[in-house]
């Protein structure tokens, strides 16, 4: 990111969030097509409990490499601006 190629980045991260939203696709259709509830026990409860949490957490990567894809289309990634990049790209 520092010195790299600026395109090569947006692609990345454009690849990167695409992954991330078919990944979101198919838990959806995981959660729809379950044959258990979340009042099923504890299996039930620790599914949806950790898979919510997962869910949640690449919702927020999804949102943070959006802003990053985006700024590096501007060209707005050079160091001392893209450590917010560094941050979500680790995330």
């Amino acid at each position: 990111m520092n010195g790299g190629d600026a395109r090569t980045l947006a692609n990345g991260l454009l690849l990167s969030t695409i992954l991330r939203i078919v990944f979101m696709i198919c838990q959806r259709y995981e959660y729809v097509n379950c044959d258990f509830t979340i009042s099923s026990g504890i299996y039930g409860s620790n599914f949806f409990a950790l898979t919510g949490f997962h869910g949640f957490h690449v919702t927020v990567g999804i949102i943070g490499l959006g802003v990053c894809w985006t700024r590096s289309l501007m060209g707005n990634t050079y160091f001392g601006k893209g450590a917010g990049c560094d941050c979500f790209i680790w995330y």
